[in-house]
């Protein structure tokens, strides 16, 4: 017999014990046909073994090779059940007699022919999510697996209460509170400060003329005389506008600026600004990513790359070096240039910005509450100065000594009772004793203001003794130079700067 008919046996034979496919039997009729085509013999009186009286097999001709051939696939067709048996034992479906349901499958019986069973119907499994997929050889094992037992949760312990530990004798307790505790209370967080004032707006050259904003993403807003500036604030004007810093320093501008706090200083960043702090703490200038320190009257003008400076009066300390007054000079990135003679006339001939400066007040009076330390001659009635007869004059000390500048000017309110021969102002010095000026009149019982510049006064001991720049002013007195039936009354009086060459 040929290999290919030997592997088509043995895969029917394996066939019939693990898939459970019964073959036809023919070996009866294969042994019938054998003994057809053979001629007939004298049968032997010999019987065949047991064996072969079980399988129904007849006599079979010992020269024939069907026989051996079908009994070496019998026994390994049985040893293969067997090894499958051994290791996969199989669950046959339960009868409907009621045969219990987990008897095991017997292994085929290979000595006596197989009966052909149809195999049960399964019935479609329902989808899953996912379903797990058992193996193509081996069906999943239907029997329920036994669960372990639920493990019982014992209750906890009842702990018994413990009584209060005693306290030592001569000890004292203190005792428990009651109130439920409290959560930990965290201090709010603190609110961002104010910014602090800077500067306010002293006077608009044109109506709504002025802008104000505090961070880009705001939009600009109209500002009024008055208002109070803070620091950040970012200022643009058509014309110009006047700032009164909190030092008490002016400023003019006109373009764009930006105000930082007192020790940042003013930011030039588009046109020009003139300050005047002259006498007064120092201030930060910055344009370009330039920056001086000014202490003066000084035009700056911002350029591209550059700051030009023109220095009225006092100082300008640059990176580059010192700017003094009456001259003029440009500063860049590579340093200063060379100064030029400069003037406020000839400033105010090329900036129109230049033209009416206004005035910084320096000191006043309004005669509403004087202390008697500072009260000199005369007395306070009513928030006016007055005095008359023989002492027909009003005499007080300054709050806050004044030094002398040029362009500083004495304006005083007054009334006399008669006209007198002349008038006469007298400023008490720091340096060298008093120093006078006379005037006249215009109006008897009237009210009448009056401006003197300071730097006409004279020595009082010495009229041919001017007063000096740079004298440091303590009092201030007026009175009439004829005193007899004379009354001078004073209603206010202040010290102002103009803005003035050096």
């Amino acid at each position: 017999m040929s290999e290919q008919a030997r592997d088509r046996y043995l895969d029917a034979a394996l066939r019939e014990v693990v898939g459970q496919e019964a073959a036809p039997d023919l070996s009866g009729r294969i042994l019938a046909a054998a003994q057809r085509q053979q001629p007939q013999r004298p049968r032997r009186s010999r019987s065949l073994p047991a064996a072969g009286r079980r399988m129904g097999v007849g006599p079979v001709r010992r020269s024939s090779a069907t026989g051996p051939l079908l009994a070496a696939l019998l026994v390994l067709a049985a040893f293969a059940a067997v090894i499958i048996a051994m290791n996969q034992p199989r669950l046959a479906p339960a009868p409907e007699g009621g045969a219990k349901a987990n008897a095991p499958v017997l292994a085929p019986n290979l000595q006596e022919p197989a009966e052909i069973v149809p195999a049960p119907e399964v019935p479609p499994a329902k989808a899953s999510p996912e379903p797990e997929a058992p193996l193509p050889d081996l069906p999943a094992d239907p029997r329920p697996r036994p669960q372990p037992p639920a493990r019982e949760e014992k209750p906890p312990a009842e702990v018994p209460p413990q009584p209060p530990a005693r306290a030592p004798e001569g000890e004292v307790r203190r005792p428990e509170s009651t109130e439920p505790p409290r959560s930990e209370e965290r201090p709010a967080p603190e609110a961002e400060l104010p910014r602090a004032v800077v500067a306010t707006v002293k006077e608009v050259g044109r109506k709504n003329g002025l802008k104000l904003r505090y961070a880009e993403s705001e939009e600009w807003r109209v500002v009024e005389a008055g208002e109070q500036l803070r620091a950040g604030a970012r200022l643009r004007t058509t014309g110009q506008a006047d700032l009164i810093l909190v030092s008490g320093a002016l400023a003019r501008f006109d373009g764009e600026i930006a105000l930082g706090s007192e020790e940042q200083g003013l930011e030039l960043i588009d046109e020009s600004l003139f300050l005047d702090n002259l006498d007064l703490p120092r201030v930060t200038v910055s344009a370009s990513a330039l920056s001086v320190v000014t202490a003066g009257m000084v035009l700056f003008e911002a350029g591209r790359n550059s700051l030009s400076i023109s220095c009225l009066q006092g100082q300008v300390e640059s990176p580059g070096g010192l700017v003094g007054a009456g001259k003029s000079a440009t500063l860049t990135a590579k340093g200063l240039s060379r100064a030029s003679a400069t003037s406020l006339e000839a400033l105010a001939r090329k900036h129109a910005m230049l033209r009416g400066l206004p005035q910084r007040l320096l000191w006043r009076e309004d005669f509403e509450q004087v202390p008697p330390e500072r009260r000199h001659k005369g007395e306070v009635i009513d928030g006016v100065g007055r005095g008359e007869g023989t002492e027909a004059g009003v005499s007080v000390y300054l709050g806050q000594p004044q030094r002398l500048r040029k362009g500083d000017v004495l304006r005083m309110r007054l009334r006399v009772s008669r006209a007198p021969e002349e008038l006469l102002l007298q400023m008490g010095t720091a340096e060298d004793g008093n120093y006078r000026c006379s005037f006249k009149a215009a109006r008897v019982g009237e009210w009448m203001e009056m401006e003197l510049p300071l730097t006409d006064l004279f020595r009082t001991l010495d009229k041919t003794t001017p007063i000096r720049i740079g004298f440091t002013f303590k009092n201030f007195q007026v009175w009439a130079s004829d005193p007899r039936g004379s009354r001078v009354e004073v209603d206010w009086a202040e010290i102002v700067r103009r803005p003035s060459d050096e």
